[in-house]
């Protein structure tokens, strides 16, 4: 249902305006898919109980997680154009960006699956603090550096070689922290909310109906 609405949404504009400005939405979009697809995969080879095909694949999962938090920061692209008024790349933009984040937290819970049920829910729970943090990071590199998740193997120097220099450049250190752990706490936070949720504690909100 998100693909096809936001599809929808992107090729409306370019119908519209005639310019694939914002075709690069889907390009994101499918990134986005990846990690979830690759959890889906792992929580089948879990449930058969075979460890190493199911790890692998949450090993990718991860690879291309920050793909899917990283559609946030296209944000940065929204400002008034000509061709089309700004309520409606509002919509689309965002559209995405909720999207992309509706896919991460689904992958997210897909992966705390997979290691609670080989590690414990403790180490699970642990890995997942990590991962938020190392998808912020990934958010950085991809937005301030351009890399992507195939140049872990396409492009394995220049991308640690840059990793090297942003952690050693006292200049955009401070970036480099700011994102990371802005971001990280945030992706956190709406973790622990949706954990609440599941957990049943929201319920406590809910007005208590007394019986007659």
């Amino acid at each position: 249902m998100l693909v096809f609405w936001n599809f929808i949404l992107v090729s409306y504009r370019v119908y519209l305006t005639g310019r694939r400005v914002f075709i690069f939405f889907l390009w994101n979009f499918f990134l986005a898919i990846v990690p979830y697809l690759s959890t889906e995969v792992a929580r089948y080879f879990s449930a058969k109980n075979k460890k190493l095909p199911a790890l692998g694949f949450v090993l990718m999962a991860i690879l291309f997680l920050p793909n899917a938090p990283y559609i946030i920061t296209d944000l940065f692209h929204l400002r008034q154009r000509a061709d089309m008024p700004l309520w409606f790349d509002t919509l689309v933009i965002f559209s995405v960006a909720l999207s992309g984040l509706v896919l991460f937290y689904v992958a997210l819970f897909g992966i705390k699956d997979v290691l609670e049920r080989f590690w414990g829910r403790i180490a699970a729970e642990f890995s997942i603090v990590f991962v938020a943090f190392l998808c912020s990071f990934g958010i950085y590199l991809g937005r301030y550096l351009r890399f992507n998740s195939w140049d872990v193997l396409s492009n394995p120097n220049d991308l640690f070689d840059g990793i090297g220099n942003q952690l050693i450049n006292s200049s955009i250190y401070t970036r480099v922290v700011g994102v990371t752990l802005l971001y990280g706490t945030f992706l956190l936070m709406g973790y622990w909310v949706i954990r609440l949720f599941q957990m049943g504690i929201a319920g406590i909100f809910q007005p208590s109906h007394k019986q007659d």
